[in-house]
């Protein structure tokens, strides 16, 4: 897998793991050596069963990815964070490595690059909800119009298309829910990628950013939020894995004027 991309390209590497796939009992043992007391102690509090597995394979994923840049052992890994939350590497520092994590029931995806702030969020492409309710207390005055305009059998489908994009972006930011969901939109459209804009807020430009869209089967939505301006090609490198295990070929996306992906 390539390290460098050309000073046109915009380089981001997606890695995921499925937990099902995570049949060996030991490798939870493996996982759960990877962390720092602190982790272990968070690790502890879970009562529910497949909260703390996937805490630990999101936990594994990210140290062993990180380490994959770094040359170093994942346990050697040291990360940080921000006051938001958001983890950066500690030690070792000898990359500008910036790289973002997401999880949910079943799944963990990881975004790395060596050049530009990422953000990503996974969610199930269904969930039972009041989305128009949600969004009108949590998304912007033209997000919500956009859902309303829709029939309602499109509108789940929408809305979680809504909510991975508002979600990676404040993750890229690396601000958390200090940013209020509706003070930026989201366009969506199908022959455009998803395009940003910040009602009211002069000094933000739309054209610092770009995002994808992935589909992974009927199971999952993903977004990926990228602070790289338009001139820059976006390449995604998409590579499954077991950490401490296996992992499968990187797998280069194909060029789409959308940015938008069915894995």
């Amino acid at each position: 897998m390539s390290r460098h991309p050309s000073s046109n390209d915009c380089r981001i590497d997606l890695w995921y793991v499925l937990l099902e796939k995570i049949t060996e009992p030991a490798l939870w043992d493996r996982y759960r050596g990877l962390l720092p007391d602190d982790e272990i102690a968070q690790e502890r509090r879970f009562t529910h069963q497949p909260s703390r597995l996937l805490f630990l394979a999101s936990r594994a994923l990210m140290r062993t990815v990180v380490a994959t840049y770094t040359g170093e052992d994942p346990q050697a890994v040291k990360f940080e964070r921000n006051r938001y939350g958001k983890p950066a590497l500690l030690a070792p520092a000898r990359l500008p490595l910036e790289f973002n994590l997401s999880n949910t029931r079943g799944m963990v995806v990881c975004a790395a690059s060596l050049q530009y702030a990422v953000g990503i969020d996974v969610e199930p492409s269904a969930r039972n909800a009041d989305h128009l309710g949600l969004a009108r207390h949590y998304f912007a005055a033209a997000e919500v119009a956009a859902l309303e305009r829709l029939p309602p059998h499109r509108r789940p489908r929408a809305f979680i298309e809504f909510w991975t994009l508002k979600e990676a972006f404040i993750k890229a930011r690396g601000m958390g829910l200090s940013l209020p969901l509706d003070s930026f939109a989201f366009s969506l459209t199908p022959d455009r990628a998803a395009r940003i804009s910040f009602p009211g807020v002069a000094s933000a430009s739309p054209r610092d950013w770009q995002f994808a869209q992935l589909q992974f089967g009927s199971q999952y939505q993903i977004a990926l939020a990228v602070e790289a301006p338009a001139s820059r090609k976006l390449q995604i490198e998409v590579r499954e894995t077991i950490p401490l295990l296996w992992q499968a070929a990187g797998r280069l996306l194909p060029d789409s004027d959308v940015n938008r992906w069915i894995l």
